[in-house]
């Protein structure tokens, strides 16, 4: 792995952590209390969270671009992925199967961000990466 690689994934970890904790907490600060619905509970998280990666991705993890509106496009593709996958796991396992709440979270936080790492690097930030 090259130091590059290595800087940014580093790099990508602290961001992820940080929007993956403000997710998780709205998420469960929101469910069952506010919401009766896991899957709206973590679409409501989810956005704060898209707010808090992005900001860190185009201004830390990958700086070196001219962004533009493209790019904030593709985020968003990369960012819907994510939501795509985050409330499958929570309508289906909690809505639907009725298991725990934190099994859910265990997958948003372990399958989601290896996913929208390689869609960032690999299709977001391209102009950055290379």
């Amino acid at each position: 792995m090259t130091r590059r690689l290595s800087g940014e994934l580093l790099r990508f970890a602290i961001i992820g952590i940080l929007a993956t904790f403000t997710h998780v907490a709205c998420y469960l600060g929101l469910y069952p209390g506010f919401l009766s619905s896991a899957a709206t509970a973590n679409v409501l998280a989810f956005s704060l969270a898209v707010f808090v990666s992005y900001m860190g991705n185009a201004r830390w993890v990958f700086p070196n671009s001219k962004g533009g509106r493209a790019e904030v496009v593709k985020f968003s593709v990369s960012a819907l992925t994510g939501l795509g996958l985050n409330t499958f796991f929570a309508w289906y396992l909690v809505d639907v199967r009725g298991a725990s709440r934190y099994l859910s979270v265990a997958l948003m936080v372990s399958v989601t961000p290896l996913t929208v790492f390689a869609l960032n690097k690999y299709f977001v930030f391209t102009s950055r990466t290379k």
